[in-house]
């Protein structure tokens, strides 16, 4: 797996985007990097780009356990928190809306699952610059559970 994030706090967002195949162990690692993040806010809003991921090999008690993980980061969240994952067609489309499945009960998050990364831009408020930024800090590093500092 290649997984990244950035925390922009000017912009108050979390971008994620994982590539290649990933599982829950991998995802729960990369969720505890971020969310022990001084940046990280229970408030942040989430893009979360899954465009390049190939497969995502998790179960049931794995989906289960990475929602209560969820759960627990969002709790003391005030109001909604956008959450917006882009996803083609294929296993991440299925994965996304499987997570929005799992979620549906939890108000904190209002998950949207788009194609289109303009999109995703346009309903989270992104820059063209900003964005690009993001995606370029991102993709500098195949490490897995890197954050890069802005």
């Amino acid at each position: 797996m290649a997984a990244s994030y950035i925390i922009h706090t000017p912009e108050n967002v979390k971008y994620v985007r994982i590539s290649g195949t990933t599982n829950y162990r991998e995802l729960e690692a990369l969720f505890y990097e971020y969310v022990r993040d001084p940046e990280f806010r229970p408030d942040m809003r989430i893009l979360a780009d899954l465009r390049e991921m190939t497969d995502a090999v998790a179960g049931l008690l794995e989906i289960l356990r990475l929602k209560k993980l969820y759960q627990y980061a969002y709790r003391d969240a005030v109001g909604a928190v956008d959450v917006v994952i882009v996803a083609k067609k294929g296993i991440a489309y299925r994965a996304a809306r499987t997570f929005k499945l799992f979620m549906f009960d939890r108000k904190p998050l209002n998950i949207l699952i788009t194609q289109d990364l303009g999109h995703a831009q346009e309903i989270l408020g992104l820059s063209s610059y900003m964005l690009a930024q993001m995606q370029q800090e991102t993709a500098a590093t195949k490490a897995p559970s890197l954050k890069l500092v802005p």
